[in-house]
């Protein structure tokens, strides 16, 4: 935090300031009226108050970025990390400080440095940051009204919870810091669904176990997961269509997951709707337009 000239904080001197300008107004209007004196006080009070909750965020958010920053210096430093992230309430912090961490696992696993310890505390941290952004609900693709938002393919409650068994696609190597991608089939349409679902998490293995991006972004764990008929019937899932659900911002990530789905002999049709589930870092894709 910077100084000023006599040693003292430089906000801690701008809360002085702002302290002895509210002071020497109290004092002025004091010698007009008692009434007005007492709440320019009042006011004065208030303002001190909501500056000092100011600095206390800020230093707060100061000392979380060294904790992170101190203990990524040590050996095992990624775990410790991604715990105090983990342990965070603010969701933009979190989130924020959750992508640096990301980002440091996606080099340690280039380099081959990345321990299966740091793998799982990645992938529990990345369920935290999730958890913490999860929205109530989402509106479906086209507007108008409420519904359930896609599942997350995390620890945290989904509103998929009786979807079905998830298929972990066969993977060489998951990243625990890559994007996770659900491949949805419907129950409702059958074993076409489910084939087609099946074909298109098996490409995405495939070039997950590449190493290669998609969409400038890299894969981490891909399932293929069913829709059941009562999570359909609850509305907003794309049961009749092939469809990539994306949150403000994932549009790239979900083009390019929709066009290698489109890209595989005898498929087309996938587009990309937009999601307001507020989950990071995963996007669903519904394999339903059979």
């Amino acid at each position: 935090m910077a100084e000023t000239g006599d040693g003292r904080p430089f906000f801690g001197r701008t809360l002085a300031t702002a302290a002895a300008v509210f002071s020497l107004a109290s004092t002025v209007v004091a010698g007009i009226s008692a009434y007005y004196a007492e709440k320019a006080k009042s006011q004065s009070e208030k303002t001190q108050a909501e500056l000092s909750a100011t600095k206390l965020t800020k230093d707060y958010q100061i000392q979380v970025f060294q904790m992170v920053d101190k203990s990524l210096a040590g050996d095992g430093g990624l775990v410790l990390a991604s715990a105090y992230v983990s342990s965070l309430d603010n969701k933009e912090l979190k989130g924020s400080l959750g992508q640096a961490l990301r980002t440091v696992g996606q080099v340690r696993q280039h380099a081959g440095k990345l321990t299966p310890e740091e793998v799982t505390a990645l992938a529990l941290m990345t369920d935290a940051v999730r958890s913490t952004d999860v929205a109530p609900e989402a509106a479906p693709a086209g507007g108008g009204g409420t519904t359930a938002p896609p599942p997350t393919a995390t620890a945290v409650a989904s509103p998929l919870s009786n979807a079905g068994p998830a298929a972990k696609v066969v993977q060489s190597t998951v990243n625990a810091a890559g994007w996770d991608v659900d491949v949805f089939w419907c129950e409702g349409k059958g074993a076409p669904s489910q084939q087609l679902a099946t074909r298109i998490g098996q490409a995405l293995g495939a070039q997950a176990n590449t190493g290669a991006t998609l969409g400038g972004q890299a894969l981490g764990r891909i399932r293929v997961r069913m829709l059941s008929n009562a999570s359909a019937s609850r509305g907003g899932y794309p049961v009749a269509s092939n469809e990539v659900r994306a949150d403000p911002g994932e549009e790239s990530f979900a083009n390019a997951l929709g066009g290698l789905a489109n890209g595989l002999p005898g498929v087309a049709g996938f587009r990309t709707t937009p999601s307001t589930s507020s989950t990071r870092w995963y996007v669903s894709l519904f394999a339903c337009g059979v």
